[in-house]
């Protein structure tokens, strides 16, 4: 029989890996089509790991329409101690998602004094099903992130708390540390996610229960003990809402009466949500219309919880403080400022939650108090319901395992979801079923016509069919929604650039690199159209500056490797510096690409290595070859028998490459 002192020791564990076993199953899945590449998978600030550049990225950012340094330096470390792995970031968010179910259990022992009811309360919100897409989700590492740092700041406060009682009986503990140890993971918590900006008025509602200080205290003065938290919630808030001023406008045809109705909305489907966690979805798209039956049904649920628990507030005063924690900590992000094109989110309740967890373990130790205990019944009713919870949550995270299942669930749940039919027809696309992502994206166009994203999409497949001007007409649409998007300045430039429109072009590619100053791809780009246009010395500094951003931008490499070759200007020509980059190039490929290899065989041959580059010429026909690309693997042995003639190769004034006659 386990001895009781040690019995919240082992209980803590038993939460502790529970929780992180029902998440491990999210290490096999990788990185998904939403966020997850502006996060991580394709963020090349990000994947080059903890550097000095980086971490000033992270704190002067509004990448993604948040400030949240925090969040990036977390997934900064990720990959510098694991690479670019899915695997990685969804083990340390399933390690933090399991911490925090911890930290939870501890608050919550300190409040209400019982192991079991603090136990089922921290199993409660940890394994219930709308935690998934916080934890499954790699984006969401921010609120995990900002979950440990609001977990901490409460323990810490209600440590200050505790140590200024003493102080008042007549003790020596101040709690000043704690409260600036409080104070220090609230900033850290708020540049994780701005989520927090409520804090101030939830300590005030913690003061009322558990720590009970409105009665022994004016309330001025515990007002004025937040005002530092308050100060850094007030400047979070502005700088998320000057962050998110493009998605805002975004969504600005969305009306106050609207978002009020939404937000009223959101609350009615949490409630059922929490209640019947089933059809759980990425995506809640915003109705065209504003939802004024469910939004009554949502100021009833609001009436009918608040009413019941100020009834209650004498008898069981957790509940009044759990109800109000939850509506209170929802309302940032519950549409009131709509940013986002979400009705609402599970992730949203993830901070929320805990206010009803505070309730249920108050109620939990309450019922254990009475003589006899909550009895058998209730106990193995709460552990069916806990099963039952971690049984759903498996079940909800299995839709994680791709996107075809993710988004294919989330229109399953709403067909009439113009996100989730974009995301699919991406997936789709990358899966080699453009007919099928046409589909899917003419669908979400027709729900939503200002997905600008989709129509560059569309553009992509209208040019790659051969239909240039429904391409260019898409284009047109694509950047009349979004004219400070770099990449789809980017994509448009290259239509035009294929069209032979090169001033045109340069002018998209400088655009693009005006918006987007840390990417070496417009650069790359603007190299590439001055090759075309025969001025190769502009062409030679365009590459030279996008490899001065990322050393491994493999284009950049391998056009200035081949100018630096082939060049018919000798003041270009460097056989010495065009090896170096055609190595670099090869070593980043492992020699597993054609062109890489043909680059490498030009430089050798330059620098006189003919019979090395003859070998390198034909390795890459033979992979050419592999890979059914006939002719180019025709033309990469026409190549090697110019070098096996022990002839140099020069471009000419329209960049195309030939053996030196």
């Amino acid at each position: 029989m386990t001895h009781p002192s040690r019995l919240p020791r082992w209980l803590g564990w038993a939460l502790v890996l529970i929780t992180f076993a029902a998440w491990l199953p999210a290490a096999w899945q990788g990185f998904i089509l939403y966020d997850d590449p502006e996060y991580i998978s394709q963020n090349r600030i990000v994947q080059a790991g903890l550097t000095a550049p980086g971490i000033r990225w992270a704190f002067g950012s509004f990448h993604g329409s948040l400030w949240i340094p925090l969040t990036w330096l977390s997934h900064m470390l990720d990959c510098e101690w694991f690479g670019a792995d899915p695997a990685a970031s969804h083990l340390v968010n399933a390690l933090l998602h399991a911490l925090n179910a911890f930290l939870l259990f501890r608050l919550l022992l300190g409040w209400t004094l019982s192991p079991w009811a603090s136990t089922a309360a921290a199993a409660l919100w940890a394994w219930h099903p709308l935690r998934v897409e916080s934890v499954a989700w790699a984006a969401e590492r921010k609120d995990v992130l900002s979950g440990l740092f609001l977990l901490l700041t409460l323990l810490a406060y209600d440590r200050f708390v505790r140590e200024r009682a003493v102080a008042r009986a007549g003790g020596a503990a101040p709690g000043r540390p704690w409260y600036l140890l409080a104070l220090f993971c609230c900033a850290c918590g708020l540049m994780s996610k701005p989520a927090l900006v409520t804090l101030p008025f939830g300590l005030l509602l913690l003061d009322y229960w558990p720590w009970g200080r409105w009665e022994k205290a004016r309330v001025g003065r515990l007002v004025l003990e937040k005002v530092p938290f308050l100060a850094l919630s007030v400047v979070a808030s502005l700088i998320t809402t000057w962050a998110a001023r493009d998605e805002a406008v975004g969504a600005a045809h969305y009306g106050l009466p609207d978002r009020v109705a939404n937000a009223l909305a959101g609350w009615l489907a949490y409630a059922g949500k929490i209640l019947v966690p089933w059809n759980l979805a990425l995506i809640y798209p915003l109705p065209a219309r504003p939802p004024w039956g469910e939004a009554a049904g949502g100021l009833g649920v609001l009436v009918l919880l608040c009413g019941f628990a100020w009834a209650g507030r004498k008898r069981r005063p957790w509940w009044l403080v759990g109800v109000l924690w939850f509506f209170g900590t929802l309302v940032p992000t519950s549409g009131l400022v709509q940013v986002g094109t979400q009705a609402f989110a599970d992730r949203f309740t993830y901070l929320p939650f805990l206010g009803l967890a505070f309730g249920a373990a108050a109620e939990g130790a309450a019922w254990a108090r009475r003589p006899g205990g909550p009895g058998r019944a209730v106990a193995a009713g709460a552990g069916v319901l806990l099963a039952a919870l971690l049984g759903l949550a498996e079940r909800q995270l299995r839709y994680w395992d791709s996107d075809e299942a993710l988004f294919g669930h989330a229109l399953a749940v709403n067909p009439a979801n113009p996100a989730a039919h974009a995301n699919l027809g991406v997936a789709l696309e990358r899966a080699g079923h453009p007919a099928e992502a046409r589909r899917h994206y003419e669908q979400a166009i027709s729900l939503m016509p200002n997905l600008a994203q989709i129509h560059n999409n569309l553009a992509r497949l209208d040019e790659q069919a051969g239909q240039t001007n429904e391409a260019l007409g898409e284009f047109d649409q694509a950047l009349k929604y979004r004219p400070r998007d770099p990449v789809i300045r980017l994509n448009h430039g290259s239509l035009l650039l294929r069209l032979g429109r090169g001033a045109e072009a340069m002018t998209e590619f400088t655009e693009a690199a005006r918006l987007a100053p840390a990417d070496p791809r417009p650069l790359c780009q603007l190299g590439k159209a001055a090759l075309r246009q025969g001025r190769h010395a502009e062409a030679a500094a365009w590459f030279q500056r996008a490899l001065g951003l990322d050393p491994g931008d493999l284009a950049s490499l391998v056009f200035l490797a081949r100018l630096r070759a082939t060049d018919s200007d000798a003041a270009l020509r460097d056989g010495a510096a065009a090896l170096r980059l055609a190595v670099r190039a090869y070593d980043l490929t492992g020699g597993g690409q054609p062109a890489v290899l043909e680059v490498l065989a030009v430089a050798l041959a330059e620098t006189g290595r003919f019979g090395e580059a003859q070998v390198m010429m034909s390795k890459a026909a033979d992979q050419a070859n592999a890979v059914g690309d006939t002719g180019a693997a025709a033309r990469l042995r026409r190549e090697a028998e110019v070098v096996g003639g022990r002839r140099p190769f020069r471009s000419g004034a329209d960049g195309e490459v030939r053996g030196e006659e």
